[in-house]
């Protein structure tokens, strides 16, 4: 757990408000039945909202393998954890939101829970950070 955290301090807000915005965008993208929990991917086209990340943000975007999605240091998912961290005061993440309803996000579906996770860390990064709300993202 700390080696986790070190990671994620170690990223600075703009750092984490590029990565929410990105995986915002890339994930609202996503149709609903192909978001998982429980597991990163069943090795086809279904994945958990960090394994669909890592995959459109790796070099292979279409490589729908288990290793091309697995979670990579600094990923989404510690970004998560210090959005948690820092409001909450909570040992979550994105992954914790995406597998199960939570008091937080109690959505039945993932993809709602986790976008509306995701739009909240923007809107907190953007807060702690407002020279950065005109960060671009990914568009492609």
């Amino acid at each position: 757990m700390l080696f986790y955290l070190y990671h994620c301090f170690k990223m600075n807000t703009h750092q984490c408000l590029t990565r929410s915005k990105n995986a915002l965008y890339l994930l609202s993208h996503i149709p609903a039945e192909e978001l998982i929990s429980g597991t990163w991917s069943d090795g086809k086209s279904k994945y958990c909202a960090i394994g669909h990340y890592e995959r459109l943000t790796s070099t292979q975007p279409n490589d729908y393998s288990h290793f091309n999605c697995m979670d990579s240091e600094e990923s989404l998912a510690d970004v998560s954890r210090v959005f948690f961290q820092e409001k909450y005061a909570a040992p979550l993440s994105i992954v914790t939101i995406n597998d199960a309803p939570h008091t937080l996000y109690p959505q039945p579906a993932i993809k709602d829970r986790v976008l509306t996770c995701l739009t909240d860390m923007v809107a907190f990064f953007e807060e702690k950070h407002p020279d950065s709300k005109s960060t671009t993202v990914r568009t492609d």
